[in-house]
């Protein structure tokens, strides 16, 4: 349940539970940051399918919500047509680091870190991150790594 909150709140890493541990009057106690990666480090593929579904479900009421205060979002254009349905956007960005830990390494920006490749919809939900390593370039890897992320976005339940 921390986690969950941990989430809701903003949070985007394990520390950031100091957070609700530091408003104890509000939250009570708080799992501590070896407690919770031992959480995470324990699920499984038939908790992690709950946990998809549960996004997901999650994901398509606050659509709904949208599009009932604030009206539907406009169709992505490509090539000044409209284009109908949900348009995965998959990109890469680059993650800089300041040590060679978790297999950070040179990337060909001449920075150091990770190459993630992202899937997300229009309206800015991120369904999948990849982690590549800081030297990934486009390359016919790189154009099979799209297609995985892609297939693995439309199929883990996210949308």
């Amino acid at each position: 349940m921390d986690l969950a909150v941990m989430l809701a709140d903003g949070g985007e890493a394990i520390a950031d539970l100091a957070v609700l541990r530091h408003q104890a009057a509000l939250f009570g106690p708080v799992a501590s940051d070896p407690t919770a990666w031992r959480l995470l480090a324990d699920l499984d593929e038939p908790m992690l399918a709950e946990l998809r579904a549960a996004r997901a479900a999650a994901r398509e009421v606050a659509w709904a919500q949208h599009t009932e205060t604030r009206g539907e979002l406009p169709a992505p254009t490509v090539a000044d047509q409209q284009v109908p349905g949900l348009v995965l956007d998959v990109d890469a960005s680059i993650v800089l680091c300041h040590s060679d830990k978790e297999s950070a390494t040179r990337t060909w920006k001449k920075t150091f870190g990770f190459h993630p490749l992202c899937a997300e919809t229009r309206r800015v939900t991120t369904l999948f991150r990849s982690r590549r390593h800081g030297q990934t370039q486009s390359s016919c890897q790189s154009a099979c790594q799209h297609c995985g992320v892609v297939r693995i976005a439309s199929t883990i339940g996210q949308i």
